[in-house]
């Protein structure tokens, strides 16, 4: 819970929370007071954010036909379990803790019910004890910090857990929302139903990405579609890892390259192919790790007419809806340049990557989204490309457009400027708006080719009956086949045979 001088309130006093202290075990508490002054000496006042305490004991509700209201009772419906913390408690998370809805409470504990998931509020650092009834009794408190404000003084992010994910990606900001704005942005009328049927299993709307309400994996195990590339086959798919990116500005070498970039080249569309990428990555010594980023997009545009003449839906939305992924990254200025972590040998650029599309973007969520609105406020995407190949060069001009818009060193530059606490506001104020006019540029660009691919493959013969929402589960069965838009590393042939 990112607490902070725009959003803590008084209201945090009585807020139920609970942790499991190394010393304590399980713990459960209130939030008594904020701000506590523990220690005054010498001049100085030491002050904690949150002093936490035994929590309130439940009182019984009765109810009329008008209204519910809580009454006081001599006799609590749940006993108070009086704080004990103890040293070893230090280091401890403590966790908002809100009561179950009535529906939550009767799933809980039933087989197969998942455990909940609370968010991290605060750490323990200390105890106070006090006392109490004219000194007979004590009352002990947990003193701690809020844990947004030691991430903020130490430059750290919070992480969910490994594996489940690459950390480097736009995330529910940006896929999430190109995905979702694209599905606004194409005008045929039956495209536009199908999509809006099934916009939850592509992304996230607007509403949920401000209120901060995102879940990339539900219930069911299920991954948006905007995100499937990154939280999935990036474990199952190791040869997918350098679809994600292309180093456009690089200058090759050697007597065919030598200084000149993989965008030069695609000026003629006859380099748009992959023999001759495979020779300028020669030039530059470069082994597997071979950026392909528009021959990916070029296979799933395939893949999309052929679902649409084909008549088959659940197809045609997982490959539209993992697209939102590649031309997101084909929209962020950093997956598009060999300065991605920052210019060679500069070590203290490596985290300019995360910090700019993830800790930027994460917390000025509204801002950006407000200003992506406001950019395509009147446009409208148009099926203007017939084929892969011409998909492929599509992307590579909105690659070219998103670095000549917000180029990478200006990111560098930016990221540099303020080393410290107010770093990421500075770099939202600086990159902001450019920010999200690429980000708009890639939501036009994806509804294009969606546009395009429907038109193509003759989508409008397809009734109107069967242009609704997908089911989940085969649409997750879809996407977990290791046939279904198959990845290949550049050099492979089964690459050039998926482009056939």
């Amino acid at each position: 819970m990112d607490l902070n001088v725009d959003t803590i309130s008084i209201d945090l006093v009585g807020c139920p929370v609970r942790a499991y202290g190394a010393g304590s075990g399980e713990m459960t508490g209130e939030i008594k007071a904020l701000f506590f002054r523990y220690r005054s000496i010498g001049g100085f006042d030491y002050v904690s954010d949150m002093m936490i305490g035994t929590r309130t004991p439940e009182l019984p509700v009765v109810s009329s036909s008008e209204s519910v209201t809580r009454v006081e009772a001599k006799e609590p419906t749940r006993p108070a379990i009086p704080l004990k913390t103890r040293p070893g408690d230090s280091g401890t998370l403590w966790f908002f803790d809100p009561k179950l809805s009535p529906e939550d409470a009767r799933k809980a504990g039933k087989a197969g019910a998942r455990a909940r998931r609370l968010r991290p509020l605060a750490l323990q650092w200390g105890g106070q004890m006090l006392m109490a009834d004219g000194g007979e009794s004590t009352l002990q408190f947990a003193l701690a910090t809020c844990l947004s404000t030691i991430c903020r003084e130490l430059d750290v992010d919070v992480v969910r857990d490994w594996q489940i994910g690459h950390s480097e990606y736009w995330g529910k900001v940006g896929h999430y929302k190109i995905g979702a704005k694209a599905c606004e942005l194409v005008t045929s009328p039956k495209l536009k139903k199908l999509l809006a049927a099934n916009l939850n299993l592509i992304a996230f709307d607007d509403n949920a990405i401000d209120q901060g309400e995102l879940k990339r994996i539900d219930s069911d195990r299920f991954v948006p579609l905007a995100d499937v590339p990154d939280l999935v086959w990036r474990a199952t798919r190791k040869k997918d890892e350098a679809n994600h990116f292309a180093d456009m500005d690089e200058k090759g070498k050697g007597p065919d390259f030598k200084g000149k970039t993989l965008l030069d080249l695609c000026e003629d569309p006859a380099n748009v192919d992959i023999e001759v990428w495979n020779r300028f990555y020669d030039s530059l010594g470069v082994g597997f790790k071979r950026g392909a980023l528009p021959f990916r997009v070029w296979q799933i545009y395939l893949q999309m007419v052929r679902s649409v003449k084909a008549k088959n839906l659940d197809e045609f939305i997982c490959a539209a809806g993992v697209l939102a992924h590649y031309v997101g990254d084909a929209c962020q200025p950093l997956h598009v340049s060999f300065l991605h972590h920052g210019r060679p040998g500069h070590d203290d650029e490596k985290d300019v990557h995360s910090r700019y599309e993830t800790n930027m973007l994460d917390r000025f969520a509204a801002d950006i989204i407000g200003a992506v609105n406001q950019t395509l406020k009147s446009k409208k995407a148009k099926a203007d490309v017939k084929g892969g190949k011409a998909a492929a060069i599509s992307v590579i001009e909105l690659m070219r457009s998103t670095i000549k818009k917000l180029p990478p060193m200006k990111i560098i530059n930016t990221h540099n400027e303020d080393t410290g606490a107010e770093r990421t506001k500075h770099m939202f104020e600086v990159l902001g708006n450019k920010t999200a006019e690429c980000i708009g540029e890639g939501s036009l660009r994806l509804a294009s080719l969606w546009a395009s691919a429907w038109k193509e493959g003759g989508g409008n013969d397809i009734g109107p009956t069967k242009l609704v929402e997908r089911d989940r589960g085969e649409i997750k069965k879809l996407y977990n086949r290791k046939t279904f838009l198959e990845a290949f590393r550049l050099k492979e042939p089964g690459f050039q045979t998926a482009l056939s």
